[in-house]
């Protein structure tokens, strides 16, 4: 039977805990679905399954865990994966470059840093680019961070956030903005098993 592949959005994902709901949850759909992959930056679920299985039942099955889900994918589209793949080039590709944000919060402040180091431009537009490196680097960071707080649960993404606080007191704004891209380049390519 073919495979398909869909994204899902899933908006109540914050923490290890909701990435493990959503693998359990799928999980109990047994060999209907061969696999799942979950981005925590992008609140996104890849999910590899058989046909007998439409995206909007995950959706509905996910929701029932009160998740958020929606389908990511315009129109609801699916994608076939050929059943002699193993989907990592469909789900790499999807995973690394689904959400045009993902590319604005890593491109653009590694891009503004490095143009603030090179000290082309007077001090105040070196800071200004510094700045936004680290306003728009760290966006997801201070999130997942507040969202911890919230449930009171000590992660990385809290103490990360410490460290870009501080940074950013002590007066260190390129180490900041060096400590935010390099925590959500960390989130992306982290395996997500």
């Amino acid at each position: 039977m073919p495979l398909v592949f869909s994204a899902l959005k899933v908006a109540n994902m914050c923490c290890k805990k909701e990435e493990a709901l959503v693998k359990s949850t799928l999980a109990l759909l047994g060999s209907d679905v061969a696999k799942v992959e979950v981005n925590m930056i992008q609140r996104t679920a890849y999910v590899r399954h058989r046909t007998t299985v439409s995206a909007e039942t995950l959706v509905s099955i996910l929701n029932e865990k009160n998740l958020g889900a929606s389908i990511a994918l315009p129109n609801g589209q699916a994608t076939l994966v050929n059943a002699d793949d193993d989907g990592s080039q469909a789900s790499l590709c999807c995973f690394l470059w689904s959400d045009w944000q993902l590319y604005a919060c890593l491109f653009v402040p590694i891009t503004l840093l490095v143009l603030s180091l090179c000290q082309l431009y007077e001090p105040k537009v070196n800071l200004a680019l510094k700045i936004a490196a680290v306003v728009l680097s760290s966006k997801d960071l201070l999130l997942k961070a507040y969202q911890s707080v919230k449930v009171l649960s000590l992660n990385m993404s809290i103490l990360m956030a410490l460290v870009l606080i501080l940074a950013i007191f002590l007066g260190h704004l390129t180490e900041a903005a060096e400590i935010s891209i390099l925590y959500a380049l960390s989130e992306l390519v982290r395996d997500p098993a």
